[in-house]
């Protein structure tokens, strides 16, 4: 999973505070108060100029952001990551500041001592309530922690970790909020901590099922609390924006692919053993015979058995796959277009991972062909399996994918025994085109999958563990 600080707005307001700065400085470098002179109201103009486009660039939201992030520094006991701290009145409080008026107009107006104390009881709890609320969320700290892979359409579980930083004081009914943004679709999880001990910390996680895949962004965490009657909600944010990816929904290769393969392989008999670090996987251990290797031997065995053991291997004869992802769509994509798209992502995340799991490595090369043109892996060793996932990820269809690229790729990756499997997303109608882009004739070990080829509901099916959509 690719994971990396969410981009900051605030970077840009560095360049345009020099600017406001170096306005302001030519500005009173001009001294228009002494009269007009040509060389003054030259840097008059160009002071002027630099102020308004600096403010322009974000300073202004800056200076006026300025107090609510010196407060949430001052509050979060000096935390550099503190900002934008706010205070209001929750509805019930608004409420209960009309009956205070209330009782303070008929006691004023009714000369009654009695409600005047009652008035003033109540106006007690109310500012009483405000200070508590305050020092419930002065010095306490919030990080998350993610998990090592998300995919789409599993349950994803987010813990978050409070930290109470006062000596003496404990924080009561506390709520830290999330925000996360996925594809133009906003998330506002949220997780409540009822008590926290001073100088401790406290764990609590939510449970979110991204239903896409893409760029999932987690924005400040923000720490509020209205304890202890919830007139008053004081809360600051806690700048620990992420990026991360959502990976493809994985699905299920069906038997129906499995006959594929083994008869295409049955065709390649002659296809020569893949080379590299994993040709041989390891089958057993057994007794020591003569013409076995001495690196063979299995000296923690040979020491238990008092005998010499040495570890058995069997070859593996999988021929590396070279996929090519063709990713089409229409101009205008109706639902079942994006459904086809979606559904041949699926399949090469699916079948990357299901031959790193049989073969420690993928044993696949990948040419991408979508919005952009991209190969990953190499001849007889294959591709990484977080790079093939990181570029499924953010893979994006498009109405005219480039293939001339595409093919010229296969043909500098394609070598003998290796296994030719096209996935295209096309209509029956848009594959015509598609193959003219093909030399002819077209390889031998070439294996169409959509289009005009082997439909792909027949050889994948998509599973949805999560039941639902985030």
């Amino acid at each position: 999973m690719s994971r990396t600080k969410s981009a900051d707005p605030r970077e840009g307001r560095w360049v345009s505070s020099l600017f406001v700065v170096a306005g302001a400085i030519l500005v009173l470098q001009s001294r228009p108060w002494l009269g007009p002179q040509g060389w003054s109201l030259s840097l008059l103009a160009i002071g002027l100029a630099s102020l308004v486009f600096g403010l322009q660039g974000g300073v202004w939201r800056g200076l006026l952001a300025l107090p609510g992030t010196a407060l949430a520094y001052l509050i979060g006991g000096g935390n550099p990551l503190a900002r934008r701290y706010e205070a209001r009145l929750t509805t019930e409080a608004i409420v209960y500041v009309v009956f205070m008026v209330v009782l303070l107009l008929g006691a004023l107006i009714g000369h009654s001592n009695m409600l005047l104390l009652v008035f003033a009881l109540l106006a007690g709890a109310f500012v009483l309530n405000g200070v508590t609320t305050l020092s419930v969320i002065r010095r306490t700290r919030a990080r998350r922690s993610l998990p090592d892979l998300i995919f789409a359409g599993e349950p994803l579980a987010v813990r978050i970790e409070l930290t109470n930083r006062k000596r003496w004081l404990s924080s009561w009914m506390v709520l830290v909020e999330d925000r996360l943004k996925l594809n133009g679709q906003t998330l506002l999880p949220g997780v409540l901590f009822e008590h926290v001990p001073p100088r401790e910390s406290r764990e609590a996680s939510y449970q979110i099922t991204p239903g896409e895949r893409g760029l999932l962004e987690f924005l400040p965490l923000r720490i509020a609390s209205r304890f202890p009657l919830g007139l008053w909600e004081r809360s600051f944010e806690i700048d620990v924006p992420e990026q991360v990816l959502v990976y493809p929904r994985l699905g299920r290769l069906t038997p129906r692919f499995r006959q594929v393969s083994d008869a295409r392989q049955r065709t390649q008999s002659d296809a020569p053993a893949r080379t590299g670090v994993f040709d041989e996987q390891f089958h057993r251990l057994r007794e020591f015979r003569i013409g076995d290797s001495r690196r063979s031997i299995h000296w923690r065995t040979t020491a238990r058995r008092n005998e010499l053991m040495v570890r058995e291997y069997q070859e593996q004869h999988a021929p590396e796959i070279l996929l090519v992802l063709d990713l089409w769509q229409p101009e205008r994509p109706g639902p079942e277009s994006l459904a086809r798209v979606e559904q041949a992502v699926s399949f090469a995340a699916t079948l990357a991972a299901s031959r790193a799991h049989e073969t420690l490595d993928t044993g696949l090369q990948l040419v991408l062909c979508g919005q952009e043109t991209q190969s990953f892996g190499s001849p007889g060793q294959g591709a990484a399996l977080r790079g093939v996932l990181d570029a499924l990820a953010l893979a994006q269809a498009t109405a005219r994918p480039n293939l001339a690229p595409a093919m010229e790729s296969v043909f500098e990756r394609q070598f003998d025994g290796c296994r030719l499997v096209w996935v295209s997303t096309r209509t029956p109608q848009a594959a015509a085109t598609a193959d003219a882009t093909w030399p002819q004739p077209a390889p031998e070990s070439l294996e169409r999958i959509g289009g005009a080829g082997l439909p792909l509901d027949e050889l994948f099916e998509s599973t949805d563990r999560s039941g639902g959509r985030a």
